[in-house]
Order: structure tokens, then sequence, then C-alpha cells
């Protein structure tokens, strides 16, 4: 006797999805330092300081933690992702 598969979820559908994440982060790098142009500086609201550049080739926006020397790189096709999933 045939039996129909069940429709619905799989074992494997049940698995959660990870969490979507963008942008890269890297750490110190004087050849990257040598590529990106400075546009200006902030502080969050615990006091931790940050520089804001923008590629100099590709214009991607660059943060750069002044405590940790580590760069935060978002590309533009995540910029592009997170704003059509915004509703843009």
């Amino acid at each position: 006797m045939k039996v129909k598969p069940k429709k619905g979820r799989t074992a494997a559908s049940k698995a959660p999805t990870p969490p979507k994440t963008y942008g890269r982060v890297l750490n110190s790098d004087k050849l990257l330092e040598q590529e990106i142009e400075f546009i200006f500086e902030e502080r969050d609201q615990a006091g931790n300081q940050y520089d804001f550049y923008l590629g100099k080739i590709t214009r991607m926006p660059i943060v750069k933690s002044r405590a940790t020397g580590r760069f935060f790189i978002l590309p533009w096709t995540d910029i592009i992702k997170m704003g059509a999933e915004a509703g843009l």
C-alpha cells in the first residue's frame, strides 16, 4: 500500500534561518588605509569615537573604530538589499 507523503514542512525547513548579516569587519590594514578618504568623525551615545570614510575607488561607506582600529565596510549591494527589505 502506497502512502502519500504529507504536505508541509520537512525536517530541513524546520531549521531556523540564520540572521541576515550585512557588511564586513576587517582588522586594521595599512593598505586599506591608503585606499580610503576621510569624511567625518562621530561619537555614539556611549562616547566611543568613530571615523567615517569612503573608498577612493568603490566609494563604499567605511567606519573605523578608534578604540579597536577595526573597520566596518558596507558594500553598495548590501545597502540596496537593506533598502529593498525596508520597503524602498
